[in-house]
């Protein structure tokens, strides 16, 4: 929101603005990394005989995580170009 100017808002309530869309991306960011840990987590771990992964529940802790990341980046991706945005 950098630079963006609301014609009839004052500077103070273009800030105010401008930080509650900061405020709507970091809990937006959050949200979907609580839901991000908790689906690969209920995914991948099966036991709880110890309070370490198994060497299997790591590895599908890494591809639920790595995959989830690749989804991400294409839907940035996908976003920018149908948006117009030079990536």
């Amino acid at each position: 929101m950098a630079g963006f100017m609301m014609p009839g808002m004052s500077a103070a309530e273009q800030q105010q603005l401008a930080q509650a869309g900061r405020n709507l991306q970091v809990e937006s960011a959050m949200e979907t990394y609580n839901m991000l840990i908790e689906r690969c987590f209920g995914d991948c771990v099966r036991t709880f005989d110890s309070p370490e992964l198994t060497s299997s529940e790591t590895a599908c802790v890494r591809t639920c995580v790595n995959n989830a990341q690749a989804i991400s980046q294409q839907i940035q991706k996908s976003f920018l170009e149908k948006s117009g945005a030079p990536q």
